[in-house]
């Protein structure tokens, strides 16, 4: 099973898939689809971790530029900079 293993520029691969998935138990969708919802959490984390790290540093001034994101909902939510975020990675690269 492990005489064909190779390195790709993705990792470890055996016959085009990952090394992992192929002795995966109980399928090798367990590890397919825990990457993928792993991958799907940490880029929701950092849509909420980055706003109010650029209204913190809007509001400190570092860089003038952003001041009018520094500005705050009633409730204390930086929309201002959760749009700007959200445009920003939904734009893409």
């Amino acid at each position: 099973m492990l005489t064909s293993l190779s390195s790709t520029r993705f990792g470890n691969s055996v016959g085009g898939q990952l090394a992992i998935a192929s002795i995966a138990w109980p399928n090798k969708w367990v590890i397919l689809i825990g990457s993928l919802l792993s991958t799907i959490g940490a880029g929701m984390q950092s849509l909420t971790g980055a706003p109010r790290l650029l209204q913190a540093i809007a509001k400190d001034g570092i860089i003038p530029v952003l001041a009018p994101f520094a500005k705050s909902t009633a409730r204390g939510e930086p929309f201002r900079a959760l749009m700007f975020t959200a445009s920003g990675s939904l734009r893409g690269p």
